[in-house]
């Protein structure tokens, strides 16, 4: 599920959720290794944007502290050597959209991210805060329409409960997508959903196989997988084949 409040997000069972700052600050522990809870819902995986007010670039890992208005927290990304160019597009006091994990360290809250991507258009800063809105609604109230509403795993599996009176063709989460990243999407939700998405994530060989012809080549998939990571909709699990959604 995805959840939002408007600094970053976290997931329940597994997905990702969408919070401000300070509820990612104060998130929830029931011991110090459990997962994180944010209005008591499980948090394993956060997006967010905000602005990135210090960036410190190493040979192994590029550390930011990031700040959103409710409250600021420290990011680091850790950095493959044998990579080229990655984090030279991060300046200080602009925008980023950041997917990661909560941490803790020496009682220290902070996030390690998978990926840290510069803002281009600004009306994300403005639509995610709308979205952190929307989640933290879903999550805290349950979805609009009450008893009559859309199932849990139907959201998890793309449809949108706040669309449901949508006349429109098209009210799937994913209509903001188009060709094959939206069928990656709703091909790799829709087994998260039915809980058929093994631990480690899609496999990208598997996935070109399931996708069939509408997959085309190897490299294509790899590409657009690789632009559903940068727009915060895929993370990389457990090495460069396997990936899970951050909602």
């Amino acid at each position: 599920m995805s959840y939002a409040g408007g600094f970053m997000s976290g997931s329940q069972g597994g997905g990702s959720q969408g919070s401000p700052g300070s509820k990612v600050i104060n998130a929830r522990q029931t011991h110090s290794d459990s997962e994180f809870f944010i209005d008591d819902t499980e948090t394993k995986d956060v997006t967010f944007v905000a602005c990135l007010r210090s960036v410190n670039k190493g040979t192994t890992n590029i550390s930011c502290v990031v700040e959103d208005g409710t409250g600021s927290i420290d990011v680091r990304l850790w950095v493959n050597g044998a990579e080229e160019g990655v984090g030279e597009d991060l300046e200080e006091n602009k925008y980023a959209r950041v997917v990661g994990a909560i941490k803790t360290f020496s009682g220290k809250r902070h996030i390690v991210a998978n990926t840290i991507r510069p803002i281009e258009d600004k009306n994300e800063i403005f639509f995610h805060g709308l979205e952190a809105i929307s989640v933290h609604l879903h999550t805290t109230r349950g979805p609009p329409g009450g008893a009559t509403a859309a199932p849990q795993a139907a959201y998890n599996a793309g449809a949108n409960p706040y669309a449901q009176n949508d006349t429109s063709a098209d009210s799937s989460t994913f209509s903001d997508l188009k060709g094959l990243e939206r069928k990656i999407m709703e091909h790799i939700s829709g087994l998260n959903a039915a809980g058929e998405l093994p631990n480690e994530g899609m496999n990208v060989q598997s996935l070109q196989r399931e996708l069939g012809s509408a997959a085309g080549s190897l490299d294509r998939v790899r590409e657009e997988i690789q632009n559903l990571v940068e727009a915060g909709h895929l993370y990389m699990s457990v090495d460069d084949d396997h990936f899970l959604p951050t909602a």
